[in-house]
């Protein structure tokens, strides 16, 4: 289109019409503005599972059938190719710019199918946020942002552990399968000897059995979940897990260690830090409800699925 305008770095504004009479350089600044503002390499934030990432956000795009889709015409091809290169030599594919429109997208098609604990976890990130930016001295905001930081991974945690038991008991009725893959997979369970003569009393208590055990298991440990989510629910810690992993050490030192870490140093948490939080662990449990609801709208994983997917 003639009347599309284009940016360059410097704010200028340059008519399409006019970009074949820019100078080179004006038209290499305009096309790699241009680019950026439509196209991010994968590893800012697109998930990467088994060797290859998962093009949620569209892609894969490259930067040299872009380019000449948009530039073919208006600018000279030995300058689009130049840029290409350039693109090419930080990543060969690309996907779509963030836009504050994205995470509204990814969840529209779900909203009717939230559920209690999900919304649960999103109101107590909702209120973290909101506590953020209270305007209080810098040494009540030292306390405030550790508080903050541990209620973040609590709220976490408390989905984990709301989303699990709600899969294997929904509306407090057993999901037969999923309770017998719990209890096959899990070692507290494994090493119980029963007499043959009480198979029939053991079987009849199956059900409080494993929801006492669900109730009072510790969730704290991601180490220890995410098999259960994989062995059980067929969901994998996919999105985040080191960073998280490391977030929850830092949150154990808050509050075991008032706020120091094992060799005696002060934990900082300030705005930023928080901030980077909050997306990350908001991130990591929508991927998680996001692929348990896949798996019930497909009636679970088979069991043969299960086994063959690596934890």
């Amino acid at each position: 289109m003639e009347n599309t305008i284009y940016s360059s770095h410097s704010a200028q504004l340059i008519r399409k019409a006019m970009l074949p009479h820019e100078d080179p350089e004006t038209q290499l600044d305009v096309m790699r503005t241009w680019f950026f503002e439509n196209f991010e390499s994968p590893e800012k934030r697109t998930p990467y599972d088994e060797g290859e990432y998962i093009w949620i956000w569209g892609g894969p795009y490259y930067p040299r059938l872009e380019l000449r889709e948009e530039f073919e015409g208006s600018v000279p091809d030995e300058i689009i190719d130049r840029l290409a290169s350039e693109l090419e030599a930080q990543d060969y594919q690309w996907t779509s710019a963030e836009s504050p429109d994205d995470y509204d997208e990814f969840l529209v098609g779900d909203i009717a199918r939230i559920t209690e604990y999900y919304q649960n976890f999103s109101n107590a990130l909702s209120n973290n946020l909101s506590l953020i930016e209270i305007d209080t001295e810098n040494h009540v905001k030292v306390h405030l942002y550790r508080l903050l930081y541990a209620s973040t991974i609590t709220a976490m945690e408390t989905y984990l552990s709301d989303a699990f038991i709600n899969s294997v008991f929904p509306n407090g009725i057993p999901n037969d399968k999923l309770m017998r893959r719990l209890v096959e997979s899990t070692t507290n369970f494994k090493i119980e000897k029963i007499p043959f003569s009480d198979v029939y009393k053991a079987y009849e208590g199956v059900k409080k059995k494993v929801s006492s055990y669900l109730i009072g298991m510790n969730w704290n440990s991601l180490k220890r979940i995410e098999p259960m989510y994989k062995k059980v629910l067929g969901v994998s810690f996919r999105v985040y897990v080191e960073d998280i992993l490391e977030a929850v050490q830092i949150r154990n030192d808050i509050v075991h260690r008032n706020g120091k870490s094992k060799s005696g140093e002060d934990i900082i948490v300030n705005k930023p830090i928080l901030d980077v939080l909050i997306l990350k662990v908001e991130n990591f449990v929508q991927w998680i409800d996001r692929d348990l609801r896949d798996m019930k709208d497909r009636d679970w994983m088979t069991d043969d699925e299960i086994e063959s997917s690596p934890i």
